[in-house]
């Protein structure tokens, strides 16, 4: 199968900007999102204060309806985000 590299470019640009406004707009929650295209969906990476706000972030992913969600492997921290290792 070949892939249109502009397009590639495209759908990881329109993740990133999903990502940042998901993030803007529930910073109580989640600390930071990175949404990572793989074969068959996505995989969401990073870190929110609880497991609603991991929860919140997927639910969110799944609204905006781009990609299925293959796993979400975002990191639940109780302490400072700087201070958890991922």
């Amino acid at each position: 199968m070949r892939v249109n590299p502009s397009r590639v470019d495209d759908s990881e640009t329109s993740l990133r900007t999903m990502a940042s406004k998901i993030v803007c707009g529930n910073r109580a929650f989640i600390a930071e999102l990175r949404v990572e295209i793989r074969a068959g969906g996505v995989v969401l990476h990073g870190l929110a204060y609880s497991y609603y706000g991991k929860q919140l972030a997927q639910e969110l992913v799944l609204h905006w309806g781009m990609l299925p969600i293959v796993a979400n492997q975002i990191v639940v921290t109780t302490g400072d985000p700087a201070l958890t290792k991922v």
